[in-house]
Formats: structure tokens, sequence, C-alpha cells
């Protein structure tokens, strides 16, 4: 009998051995797989760099120069055949166009516009201005806004360099105030810092009036003549607005630290639709540009974009990939 029963302990032993090791597996995994799927709401957006664009959409990490098409190159330099700057970079080429097959870049340290067109190469003086600031280019003419003189009208320029007279600015507007000038439709225009943006057609008129809020917070609100286009962003960033069509609304992003009130290494170029949502949007990384243009964008009518930098001792225009 009592080697029956030792028998008996001896196979439950293992058996019990075995139920036990089961347990602890299946608790393991269990604990393992609630910890590998977290809700994916709660899943914070994948980051390329500091300046991101709301969802983890790929297209955002796009670079405006690895990703790109190459339009132009040039190298920084005193050489006739060189785009002007100073030594420590703080002025430089500010504003270009892509018009056709030509490349238009407001060289305006030697104070012309070099004109590229494949290899062919030429440029022409800017007489009676003192550093050319900001460029819009037509089929017959050039406007210069001239940051140096002081004076409250554009210069126009015929493609061979000659003056052709002057523009005075909208009504109450003020040297300090421009931001760009730029051509939608044939029509001049001209946007300040206010975010208000004028066109001419015999005389100028206030197209619309663009408030922002959302800065340093996620949600972004662009009210453009009391219509909201509302989005999503870094909440630690501050977004300026670069254009808006009857399509397409375009503005640039900057990402602050959150210690501290410096720019982060990156900023991103984004183009939405009338609705908020993003089309696309490409990255420059700041600590890689030598100067950064007043005017680093250019956008044609049909919305195609193109970016100048100046980085590593060469002015590089690209078309980069939206996606």
């Amino acid at each position: 009998m009592k080697t029956t029963f030792a028998r008996l302990i001896m196979l439950i032993k293992p058996m019990m051995l075995f139920v036990f090791i089961l347990t602890i597996t299946f608790v393991f995994i269990s604990c393992r797989g609630d910890a590998s799927d977290p809700d994916p709401v709660d899943a914070p957006p994948e980051k390329t760099g500091s300046a991101v664009v709301p969802s983890a959409d790929p297209m955002y990490a796009r670079h405006s120069i690895k990703d790109a098409e190459l339009i132009g190159e040039l190298v920084l330099g005193d050489a006739e055949d060189e785009i002007g700057s100073d030594a420590d970079n703080e002025n430089g080429p500010e504003s270009f166009a892509v018009i056709g097959d030509e490349v238009f870049i407001l060289d305006s340290v030697k104070s012309r516009v070099v004109v590229k067109r494949e290899t062919e190469l030429r440029s022409f003086t800017l007489s009676d201005c003192i550093y050319p600031y900001h460029m819009a280019v037509s089929e017959d003419a050039i406007y210069v806004f001239d940051s140096g003189s002081g004076r409250s009208e554009l210069l126009i320029y015929d493609k061979q360099g000659r003056i052709n007279g002057a523009l005075p600015f909208p009504s109450g507007v003020k040297t300090e105030e421009i931001k760009s000038i730029y051509f939608i439709g044939g029509k001049l225009r001209l946007l300040t810092h206010k975010a208000d943006q004028y066109s001419f057609n015999e005389e100028w008129a206030l197209d619309y009036h663009c408030d922002t809020s959302g800065d340093f917070k996620a949600d972004k609100v662009f009210s453009i003549n009391g219509r909201d286009i509302s989005f999503k962003m870094e909440a630690d960033s501050s977004v300026g607005l670069v254009r808006i069509d009857d399509k397409y609304l375009y503005v640039n992003a900057y990402v602050f630290a959150a210690e501290t009130p410096q720019i982060e290494s990156e900023s991103v170029f984004c183009k939405y639709d009338l609705n908020g949502n993003l089309v696309g949007s490409t990255s420059m990384e700041m600590n890689e540009v030598d100067h950064f243009s007043a005017d680093p964008f250019f956008i044609t009518d049909s919305g195609e974009v193109y970016i100048m930098q100046c980085v590593a001792g060469k002015v590089i225009i690209t078309k980069p990939d939206l996606g």
C-alpha cells in the first residue's frame, strides 16, 4: 500500500510542476501582449525632426534638398559668376523667381539680378537701389523693394535692368511691414507682416486680412475674411503665412524648444487646402543653412513650389517633392 501511494505521489509532482509552468507562461504572455499593443490614439506621432506636422504621414519626412529636383546651383563668392554674401552670411540672396526655364536670383549684396537659363548665366545691375530685399517678376517687368533706401515704394525695372519708375506702397503700409511681393494670376500682390494681402490693378486693393491664433498650441486657426481654416501642428510651434490663393494656404512653421526662446534646427513648409487638410510638406535643416533668405519660397499659379537655400557655400534652388 505504501509503495502504491509513493508511486502516486511521484506521478502527481511532475503534473503539478507542469501546470505551474503553464500558468506562469500564460500570465507572462498576457501581460506582454497588453504592453505591446497600445491604443493607437495615444501613441505619439513619429518624428523625423523638431517641427512635426500632425500625424505620422511619411510625406512630412521629405527633405527640401535630398528629396527634390535640383533646378539650379551657384557658388557664393565675389567673382562675377558667383552670388554675393558677406563674411558672416548675415546678408546674401534674398529672393528669387522661376519663370519658364529661367531662374531669377536677387543678388542683394551686389545689388543686381542674376538670371540662369540651363548653362547660360547673365546679370544686370539694379540702378538706384541700395539693398534689394524683395522681388516679384512678371513677363515684362521686375518689381523690387529696396530695404536700404527707406522709400515707401517699389522700384520697377525691365528685364535688362533699366528702371521704368516706381510704385508707392498701399496707403498706410510702412516699409518695415513689407513681408513679400509676388504675382498671382498676373496681378502684383503685396503681403505685410500683419498678414494683409493687397493686389494692384491700377490701384491697390485689400484682398484679405488674416488673423492667426494657436501659436504654441497644437490647434492652429487662420481666420481669413471671416472664414476659419483650422489645422493641427506641433504644440511648441509658431506658424507664419507665406501665401494664400483661391485653392491653397501656404505656411512656414518653426518649432521652439519649450524651455528656451530659440528656434530649433528644423522648419517646415506646408501646403494645405482651404479646409485645413495637409496636401504636402517639406523640411529644411536650419543648422545647415548659411543664410536664410527673406523670400526662400516661390510658388507658381499652378501651385508648384520652389525653394532657395544657401548651403555649404552654394545657392541651391530645388523643386521639393511635397507628396
